[in-house]
């Protein structure tokens, strides 16, 4: 399997997934310290921006003197994104799935660079996921409720994605 760029939706996902559980614990902060503890409205676009940055450039960049028609209007939409949430809950297999699909499809699976944004948000969600379903995340990727109902890589046709599937 070979990485691509994620979707807008994608993104969002991952961002109200993050917002949902810093709502009830604070995400682990790093030593860098770049990824807030707590995603809120207030700072959710500003989160979203650079997690589908980071997607972006580790996947389709180029010098902006080489790029085509297509990829300065992916690039515009990149630096210009707003985050929208997504309505309901996620079950821990629909999120651990969409956190997965983020770090594959960002770093195949392994963050060679430390102290990015991307590998610190990563490492921070990783974490309370850990929390939530034990640290067998391997184990509740598959078996967890969601997991297998969930795409790898969601559409605009999966913005009620946390609403359809659920407990």
């Amino acid at each position: 399997m070979s990485s691509w760029m994620l979707s807008k939706v994608d993104i969002d996902a991952l961002v109200t997934i993050a917002m949902r559980w810093s709502d009830t614990a604070p995400l682990p902060v790093s030593a860098f310290g770049l990824v807030p503890a707590r995603i809120t409205a207030a700072n959710a676009t500003a989160v979203g921006r650079e997690l589908w940055l980071e997607n972006w450039q580790r996947n389709c960049w180029r010098p902006e003197e080489e790029r085509d028609d297509d990829e300065v209007r992916v690039s515009e939409m990149v630096h210009s994104y707003v985050f929208e949430e997504l309505p309901g809950q996620p079950l821990d297999g629909t999120a651990l799935r969409i956190i997965q699909c983020f770090c594959y499809q960002t770093a195949n699976d392994e963050w060679e660079e430390q102290g990015t944004y991307g590998q610190e948000f990563y490492e921070a969600i990783r974490e309370a996921a850990e929390e939530r379903v034990g640290p067998d995340l391997e184990v509740a990727f598959n078996k967890a409720p969601g997991a297998s109902e969930t795409p790898w890589g969601l559409t605009e046709n999966d913005r009620d994605l946390f609403t359809r599937i659920h407990a």
